[in-house]
């Protein structure tokens, strides 16, 4: 499941959900909902700053899920959060 793999990732890069929502710019609130489950269902524009931060990706997040995105989908996602961040860090 899609979740497990997330705390799986959290776990190896030893780090903490005040840590992640630093890092992400995220509500600490909306991080803690997704690692506790309490967001089934979390967008992916917020899952992406997670797993980035975390040095993951999607691909590793869902490899072992059903779920319909498309590798192009994706890839679009990823760019359009990359030129976000840079932005972000810009100001």
């Amino acid at each position: 499941m899609w979740l497990d793999n997330l705390k799986e990732l959290k776990k190896k890069a030893n780090m903490s959900v005040p840590q992640i929502a630093k890092g992400t710019f995220l509500p600490e609130r909306t991080v803690t909902r997704i690692f506790n489950g309490e967001t089934s269902a979390p967008t992916i524009t917020t899952l992406i700053p997670i797993v980035k931060f975390l040095g993951g990706s999607l691909s590793e997040i869902f490899a072992d899920t059903k779920a319909i995105i498309g590798n192009e989908t994706l890839a679009s996602l990823q760019e359009d959060n990359d030129v976000m961040s840079a932005e972000r860090d810009a100001l």
